[in-house]
């Protein structure tokens, strides 16, 4: 009865535990949406698998897939422009859309555009779509110190489909120099999106969708 008693009661304890585990490892899913795991030594233990693989371009998306995908081609971008230690005001700027190869423009509008006290010109220009090659000409012979560049994207949701806010700054500046009359500036965007899996069966995958930066100046 004793060894009984005791074996019975260490059963009823690893139980506990084991449930108590099991119940609180079952909510770590979605993982970017989880908090630090109380249950286990290791608090950043999550319900999810990571793994990291390329997709070929030739294979077309699953039905699944298609919607984050859609997510990504259709975000809309700002592009940033701050011109950095200069006298160069707003009405010295217009900006065109370079069409053709480069052998005619159209005109874009500003969303917005501000001087400050500091010398700091910044400017805002809704982009029409993706892909697209923007001409920004200064009409003024201000010296500029500085340039900053950024772009910014609203989040957006669909289904288990969840495309991340985009949302970057970079400033290009050499010490004792100026701006060049004219610049390159090449920002390219990947399209990243991480799958989710559960290990809990009842658990529907996530899509993740992010827009990685690479941003050079010429």
């Amino acid at each position: 009865m004793w060894i009984g008693g005791l074996v019975s009661i260490a059963i009823i304890v690893l139980v506990s535990f084991a449930f108590a585990f099991s119940s609180g490892y079952l909510n770590q899913y979605p993982a970017e949406k989880a908090s630090p795991s109380s249950f286990a030594c290791d608090t950043t233990i999550r319900n999810a698998k990571f793994d990291s693989s390329l997709l070929s371009l030739s294979i077309p998306p699953s039905d699944e897939e298609q919607t984050i995908f859609n997510l990504l081609n259709n975000q809309q971008f700002i592009l940033h422009v701050d011109l950095l230690n200069t006298l160069t005001t707003c009405s010295s700027l217009s900006v065109n859309q370079v069409l053709a190869g480069g052998t005619s423009t159209s005109a874009l509008s500003l969303t917005s555009c501000t001087n400050d006290l500091n010398g700091t010109l910044s400017t805002m220009i809704t982009l029409p779509y993706q892909g697209i090659t923007v001409q920004i000409v200064i009409a003024d012979i201000q010296l500029i110190g500085a340039m900053r560049i950024g772009l910014s994207g609203s989040e957006a949701q669909s289904e288990r489909s969840t495309l991340k806010e985009l949302n970057f700054r970079q400033t290009f500046n050499v010490t004792d120099r100026t701006l060049a009359q004219t610049v390159d500036i090449n920002l390219e965007l990947t399209k990243v999106s991480p799958i989710f899996f559960s290990f809990c069966f009842g658990k529907v995958s996530k899509y993740i969708g992010r827009q990685k930066r690479l941003l050079s100046i010429h």
